[in-house]
């Protein structure tokens, strides 16, 4: 499978991350209670630039996603960007991993495609929460429904190519798909650290640690998430680096305090790999961390 690599794909990806940041820019300071449920779902989505890599920063999302479904219960996107906040909290900090949290994610999965079920920017956030949420088949099913309603969504064409993948090894051509797709974004693209740290989730699916190692140091260079985080420490773990990798988890506990290899060893990616069934190698990965 071939990622979208037209001309005015490669335009539009550039503009859409500009034009989206500079949206966020200028409804930051303000009162998010004198907001639309419009300009508050476009403050609760992630976007490069203004996030923040921090649990509090996360939980705020959360609160402006709350407070957009209260203002417009009928409003599919804001439905969609719940259920991927919370499916995103409950992979990757310990605490917010409740029933509760999964309940509402999946409800909120659920009537987000109820009311947009034609949407495309409102499918991408319910694949995410599905990958999130360890249903990796359906987010593979979402992320191509997301292309037929916009075939120049680039992150939807790069998930649906990589995301089959999440557990198990990827092919020659998989991998050289998602390397062209990382070359075909411009250098100073923040998206980039999507791209990057899937790069790095590849290759160590595919034992090959050093090029792993080298994509996460670049990713990392450009934005860090809890996933990117333990990633790289399981690779310098894997490769003997043992104190190095625990360095690199504990300073982030200033910006995630529950951060914790054994909640990605136990949880996150067992969860992430049940759609895998004999896939273990990149659950082995985290538990060697965690030991």
């Amino acid at each position: 499978q071939s990622l979208p690599d037209s001309l005015v794909g490669r335009i539009t990806r550039e503009l859409n991350t500009e034009l989206f940041g500079a949206s966020v820019m200028a409804l930051a300071n303000r009162d998010p209670d004198t907001l639309t449920a419009q300009q508050l779902l476009v403050l609760a989505t992630w976007v490069p630039g203004p996030t923040k890599n921090t649990l509090e920063w996360e939980k705020e999302r959360v609160r402006l996603a709350r407070l957009a479904v209260t203002k417009s219960p009928d409003y599919g996107p804001a439905h969609s960007v719940l259920a991927d906040k919370l499916a995103y909290l409950a992979a990757v900090d310990g605490p917010s991993d409740t029933d509760e949290a999964k309940t509402v994610a999946e409800k909120s999965r659920r009537r987000a495609l109820e009311l947009s079920p034609g949407d495309a920017v409102t499918l991408f956030n319910v694949a995410q929460s599905q990958w999130h949420s360890g249903h990796v088949k359906d987010a593979i099913v979402t992320m191509r429904r997301v292309l037929e309603l916009d075939p120049n969504h680039g992150l939807a064409g790069f998930f649906g190519v990589v995301i089959p993948f999440t557990c198990k090894q990827a092919s020659d051509d998989v991998l050289a798909s998602a390397i062209a797709f990382d070359k075909s974004l411009s250098p100073d693209n923040p998206v980039r650290w999507v791209t990057l740290t899937w790069l790095g989730w590849l290759h160590l699916n595919r034992d090959e640690y050093e090029p792993a190692l080298a994509a996460e140091k670049r990713a990392a260079q450009i934005f860090q998430i809890p996933y990117t985080v333990m990633r790289h420490a399981a690779i310098l773990n894997v490769l003997g680096q043992t104190s190095d990798a625990a360095k690199l988890i504990e300073t982030q506990k200033k910006n995630w305090p529950n951060i914790s290899p054994a909640h990605f060893a136990n949880v996150t990616m067992p969860r992430l790999c049940r759609d895998f069934p004999g896939e273990t190698k990149m659950v082995e990965f985290y538990r060697r961390l965690a030991e």
